[in-house]
């Protein structure tokens, strides 16, 4: 951010122009790092030419933050942090426009039950124009999947783009293979992660729905609708990382090993803990008891040379093995 806080008539007229909603920007364009270095524009998930305005407010409120960190570090600077901030609202009444804390600084809702949820994902993919992305960290149902596979298939034949992640445990469950199969050859886009990540829906640049992850709340089935700008830039762009970390899905192809350390069921239930799944959970989910699960691990633990019990070694070696490619246990739907 230039410390006089102000910008080039170039980057006020490139600014003016993508904030009307006319995006495409030639590579070198005259404003348009000053513009990115102050955060005040975005750019866009796939079109590389295209770039979108950020909500005024959340910026505002990241490069007062900024200065407050500033403060914090030395003494020495809060003469000049505190003209800086005096600044800030002096820059953002000159820009083009509406002042910031319009009606666009909201755009974050709690979403409470599933049904709400799916409502508002219904509702932004009825009026999806450009891109669908979303990440699934667990198991889908086939039914789910089969409702899915026509919707898909239909958005597809529109020219619209679907991106999905799944974790690399669904690489060996039949329904998401079979729904793959079925959205590839029109173009759907699938990769996968051994990597935990959160639960995502993005929908063109307009709609977000992320799961809850509060802690302390019963989050099962909760989420967050977004549709503030700021924050869909934030994250489109935690999609994106999570994008170019995944691999190609690669099918039911399974690798061979003359030896691993590994069953079905113990691979089932390492699934379920890679998954955040309680042992009584994963128990649930087989149709056995708790002590079954423990009796199943304990022969890994010790092939491994790990201490019995000490889920993260555990969780870091399942990981990054090859036998999480094997052939593993259905869990019952």
């Amino acid at each position: 951010m230039p410390d006089g806080l102000a910008l080039t008539d170039d980057a006020l007229a490139l600014y003016e122009r993508i904030a009307r909603g006319d995006g495409h920007v030639e590579p070198g364009q005259p404003g348009l790092d000053e513009l990115l270095g102050i955060g005040l524009v975005l750019p866009h998930l796939f079109e590389t030419d295209r770039y979108l305005s950020s909500d005024r407010q959340y910026v505002w409120q990241v490069l007062v933050e900024r200065e407050r960190a500033g403060i914090e570090r030395s003494g020495e600077l809060l003469r000049l942090s505190a003209a800086r901030l005096r600044a800030l609202s002096r820059f953002f009444a000159m820009l083009p426009g509406t002042a910031s804390g319009g009606e666009d600084s909201g755009g974050i809702e709690f979403m409470k039950n599933p049904g709400d949820a799916n409502a508002a994902a219904a509702a932004a993919l009825a009026g999806v124009r450009s891109f669908v992305c979303t990440a699934h960290p667990m198991d889908r149902p086939r039914t789910v999947l089969n409702i899915s596979e026509v919707s898909d298939i239909e958005r597809l034949g529109r020219g619209i783009r679907l991106r999905t992640v799944y974790p690399d445990s669904a690489l060996s469950r039949a329904p998401e293979n079979e729904w793959v199969s079925a959205v590839t050859p029109h173009g759907a886009e699938v990769r996968t992660t051994a990597a935990p990540f959160p639960r995502m829906l993005i929908v063109d640049d307009v709609f977000a729905l992320m799961s809850d992850n509060d802690a302390v709340r019963d989050h099962s089935g909760t989420a967050w609708k977004v549709t503030h700008p700021g924050m869909l830039g934030f994250i489109r762009d935690t999609f994106q990382l999570l994008w170019h970390v995944a691999d190609p899905w690669a099918g039911r192809a399974r690798p061979r090993m003359t030896k691993t350390v590994t069953t079905p069921r113990t691979r089932a239930i390492l699934n379920g803990m890679n998954d955040g799944l309680t042992h009584e959970a994963i128990a649930k989910s087989l149709g056995v008891t708790t002590r079954t699960v423990t009796n199943n691990l304990s022969p890994v633990y010790k092939a491994l040379g790990i201490e019995a019990g000490d889920r993260f070694r555990l969780g870091a070696w399942w990981a990054t093995s090859d036998e999480r490619q094997l052939e593993e246990e259905p869990l019952q739907e």
